[in-house]
């Protein structure tokens, strides 16, 4: 009974039982919130989520990560960071009009976090360069601002505010951003630059001068440094360096066949040697070849990256990182180099054209239809759809007709062919014209494009009940249970669509 008593006053009753949560609240964003989890405490692209915000304007994940790291929040209109501690519990609030509040243990460090980079490293590498000053008032600006954010934080831990991993945390945050906009900048004036000595523009002065600003900011934030990799622009940093430095300056600059092939696959299988060569650190080589699987989409670069990928998992057979390569790999596996689409290609009712969300709620007057908005050329939609085998299953279960609604016109010629193909997407197929794009664009918020066309975030999911649509931000297929709780709302009454 004592020991009863005692557990009490050290744990809330409120706390005995409870899982350890992240909840994400915000009446900011109307589209599904992009959350990059740390896998092994590594921050890496290919294990993003998207999570759709409910009627309450919130979620709510587990928190069961194992090594401590940084969780990205990616709204359409900022970035909110979390340091993450196993079997801690925290809230995000993110409201309009309001300032962001973050509720844990450790508050004042998790809100000083968000100052480090306000900026991307394009946006910061710009203002710098707007200045006309050279590279030694950078990388002086640049230290001063890093030293002002990490003396925030020795403050803290003196204070007992955060603990020591969460100060290493930050310090490596500051590192990796300040040594990731140095790079573009070293990178982009080095682009600019001639180092081929046959060129008659060649300056030996000038090749000098940039070889020095490359040693220097190899010397301050080193790429076999694996504590780096807790932050996410630590792979922006030793991309930046691998591709411009090693692959296009050092190369010149050492005379080393200045004339081979520039082919797309000619340079992925250099770059795949490079990595061998130059991230010697065993971590660090699985991390780089990790993301060079898994961000290489392109259709000819297939039997490259498979063979990449053999390699990965007979080297690295246990990496926290596999199951998210594995993702991507899977949805590289396109049908001209496994399967015969002739063969697999199912019936499928498509290629009508839709002119507006009118037209495409009459097509479902007497059923219900879950339906895909994607582009069929995304990457990110492939890895989607690489996983809906079990929804696909439960919708035809529930009678709910799955579709499927493209937003890139016809893209690559044959490519619709190939996906219906590969990812078995039976079912009716429609393409967006621009006005329903127009409309569509309404309720998701469109990415910039320079071109002036309408560009969707996707994938995107809507729920369509006997003629009316009931959920714009439905669950992902790749979530059943997700999508388990959505079916459950088929049927009941429907919000007012806005009018266009």
């Amino acid at each position: 009974m004592k020991l009863f008593c005692l557990l009490l006053l050290l744990f809330p009753v409120s706390m005995l039982g409870q899982h350890a949560t992240i909840v994400f609240v915000s009446d900011i964003q109307s589209t599904p919130v992009t959350v990059i989890p740390p896998v092994d405490g590594i921050s890496f692209w290919a294990a993003r989520i998207r999570m759709p915000l409910d009627a309450n304007h919130q979620f709510m994940i587990p928190n069961d990560v194992a090594t401590p790291g940084i969780m990205q929040f990616e709204t359409y209109r900022d970035v909110v960071k979390l340091y993450v501690r196993p079997g801690q519990s925290y809230r995000i609030t993110y409201m309009r009009g309001r300032p962001l509040a973050i509720a844990a243990e450790d508050a004042e460090g998790q809100m000083a976090l968000q100052s480090i980079y306000r900026n991307t490293v394009a946006g910061k590498a710009d203002i710098l360069q707007r200045t006309g000053r050279g590279w030694t008032y950078i990388v002086r600006k640049l230290e001063r601002e890093q030293e002002e954010q990490i003396d925030i934080f020795k403050k803290l831990l003196k204070k007992g505010k955060i603990d020591a991993g969460f100060y290493d945390c930050a310090d490596r945050l500051a590192v990796v951003f300040r040594a990731a906009v140095m790079s573009l900048i070293v990178s982009r004036e080095s682009r600019a630059l001639t180092t081929d000595i046959r060129n008659g523009k060649y300056n030996e002065v000038a090749v000098f001068r940039m070889e020095n600003q490359w040693k220097d900011m190899l010397y301050q934030c080193n790429v076999n440094f694996p504590k780096n990799r807790v932050s996410p622009y630590y792979r922006t940093y030793c991309a930046n360096v691998l591709h411009y430095y090693y692959e296009d300056f050092f190369q010149y600059k050492e005379g080393l066949n200045p004339d081979v092939d520039t082919s797309g696959v000619a340079l992925l299988k250099r770059r795949l040697v490079n990595i061998e060569k130059y991230f010697a650190e065993p971590s660090m080589k699985e991390y780089m070849l990790a993301w060079e699987i898994s961000q290489s989409t392109a259709t000819d670069q297939a039997p490259v990256i498979l063979s990449a990928w053999d390699y990965f998992e007979k080297t690295y057979p246990r990496s926290a990182l596999k199951p998210y390569v594995a993702n991507a790999v899977k949805a590289l596996r396109h049908p001209e180099t496994n399967i015969n689409v002739a063969e697999k290609a199912p019936a499928s009712k498509r290629y009508s054209f839709l002119d507006g969300i009118t037209q495409l709620e009459k097509q479902f007057n007497d059923t219900a239809a879950y339906i895909v908005v994607w582009n069929l050329d995304d990457a990110t939609c492939h890895q989607a759809l690489a996983y809906i085998d079990e929804s696909r299953t439960l919708l035809k279960e529930k009678g709910v007709e799955l579709a499927y609604l493209n937003v890139n016109g016809h893209g690559v010629p044959g490519n619709l062919e190939k996906m219906i193909g590969f990812f078995k997407l039976d079912g009716q197929h429609f393409d967006a014209t621009y006005n329903l794009m127009s409309e569509f664009s309404k309720q998701y918020t469109p990415e910039k494009s320079g071109t002036g066309s309408i560009k969707l975030p996707v994938p995107q999911y809507i729920v369509i009940d006997h003629g009316r649509i009931t959920s714009w931000i439905a669950a992902p297929l790749s979530d059943v249970e997700g999508v388990k709780r959505q079916l459950a709302g088929v049927g009941k009454p429907v919000a007012c669509r806005p009018s266009f």
